[in-house]
């Protein structure tokens, strides 16, 4: 039986994670809220949770993505030679360096998660 605490973060199985190499740390993740706009052209808006987590809303999106910010992986790089597409060497650089695994999770998608991920 998993204690609450290692649960933290679980996705329903009906929810769609993205793992998202990340240079910025911890402590940077209240920046995304600055950025999202000038890039993405919507608003990003934080929501209170829990300090390991960060939830936002974007957009119009009526279900809050969470955000959970979780350690680097080093073994990253060992996986890039099973990539279905080749790595440029620059992205190579980019994964031996990130400080942090962005966890996204978008709730609630029960149809098809790759269709709705393209939406």
């Amino acid at each position: 039986m998993s204690t609450p605490s290692a649960n933290r973060g679980r996705a329903e199985p009906d929810a769609l994670v993205a793992l998202v190499p990340v240079a910025w740390q911890r402590d940077q993740v209240d920046i995304l809220s600055d950025v999202h706009p000038d890039i993405w052209g919507e608003p990003l808006r934080r929501i209170d949770a829990p300090a390991a987590q960060a939830r936002f809303r974007i957009g119009d999106c009526d279900e809050p993505v969470a955000l959970y910010v979780d350690e680097a992986l080093p073994e990253l790089t060992e996986m890039v030679a099973t990539a279905k597409q080749p790595f440029h060497s620059s992205e190579i650089i980019q994964l031996e360096n990130h400080g942090a695994i962005w966890r996204l999770v978008l709730p609630g998608v029960s149809t098809d998660p790759i269709v709705r991920s393209t939406a």
